[in-house]
């Protein structure tokens, strides 16, 4: 009896070390993930959009900061805190996303309007509506709540939209140049013409006095 329970302990114990270990290898993943994750919202500035969260996660990492060995730790422990990491470094991605997204969106509606203003749906047909469908995929981005994504897709379509009121807007520029020019040289051919008639009228005759 004695050397069965020795041997279920023994067991017991070689099971428990195994998870532990287990633990702690999906620990070590998770922390991968969070130090990527931590290192982007520095790369690019994202704390600012969340930054409770942002101080919680730092903290937990503070936490890992100050094991000296892994050896005899709690790897359950360590692993819940590691996946509590993660979740709260993605939250703040996601929370900064979503709000420079709506930012970029609003953006690309300005550029549109201005656009629309100069009459580009009609002057660069195609091009106006590539830019649209950019946004319209954004938006199908953003419905899905894939903020990065619908974010990224909202500059793209800003950007192509300003290509084409840059075009549109140097087109009628020209145009009306054009258009000017016209007007001034019918303008000054008719002030030649009155001159010309007030120092050498022309008689009934055809002939100038």
């Amino acid at each position: 009896i004695e050397a069965t329970f020795e041997q279920e302990k023994s067991s017991a114990d070689f099971t428990a070390k195994a998870q532990n270990l287990l633990d702690m290898y999906k620990c070590f993943e998770n922390l991968s993930i969070a130090t990527k994750a931590q290192e982007k919202i520095e790369k690019l500035g994202l704390a600012k959009y969340d930054e409770v969260d942002y101080e919680k996660a730092n903290t937990i990492a503070r936490e890992f900061g100050t094991i000296e060995s892994f050896d005899n730790i709690n790897g359950a422990y360590f692993l819940g805190k590691s996946e509590e990491m993660v979740v709260l470094y993605n939250t703040v991605i996601e929370k900064a996303f979503k709000t420079l997204s709506n930012e970029a969106r609003e953006a690309f509606m300005l550029t549109k309007k201005a656009a629309d203003e100069i009459k580009s749906e009609v002057a660069a047909k195609e091009e106006y509506k590539a830019a649209k469908d950019l946004m319209l995929d954004a938006d199908a981005s953003a419905s899905r709540m894939e903020w990065e994504s619908a974010y990224n897709g909202y500059q793209k379509a800003d950007a192509a939209m300003q290509l084409v009121y840059e075009a549109v807007a140097k087109k009628r520029a020209a145009a009306e140049k054009a258009i000017a020019d016209a007007k001034a040289r019918v303008e000054a051919a008719a002030a030649y013409a009155l001159e010309a008639d007030e120092i050498a009228p022309i008689t009934e005759e055809g002939e100038a006095e």
